[in-house]
């Protein structure tokens, strides 16, 4: 499991309650079934936004083992890639939990 960390407390007001996924493990990230789209945040920048309510990440160590492993949630901005080494205490991904987020992978 994942250790949750609440970043913004302002229940009821205009700021987004915002919830960060951070590794309690070093070791090598791999995705199972996670679709992702890219996109662009409010800065400009370029995100990978997951789209599907399947996905799953995993965390394992340099000889393959399992580790960790947590379900990402609809409407996450992931930081990582699949593939990417992680240190323990690394922003995985965020996402507001009271944000309805409505996605589609065409434009229109």
């Amino acid at each position: 499991m994942f250790l949750y960390w609440i970043l913004n407390g302002n229940y009821g007001k205009s700021n987004p309650i915002i919830i960060n996924f951070l590794g309690i493990n070093s070791g090598k990230i791999e995705f199972d079934e996670l679709k992702t789209l890219k996109t662009t945040n409010e800065e400009g920048n370029k995100v990978d936004v997951v789209i599907n309510r399947s996905g799953e990440l995993r965390i394992l160590d340099e000889k393959g083992n399992l580790l960790i492993s947590n379900h990402i949630p609809y409407g996450s901005i992931i930081n990582v890639k699949d593939g990417q080494n992680v240190e323990k205490g690394d922003q995985i991904c965020y996402w507001d939990p009271y944000n309805a987020v409505i996605m589609s992978e065409i434009d229109g």
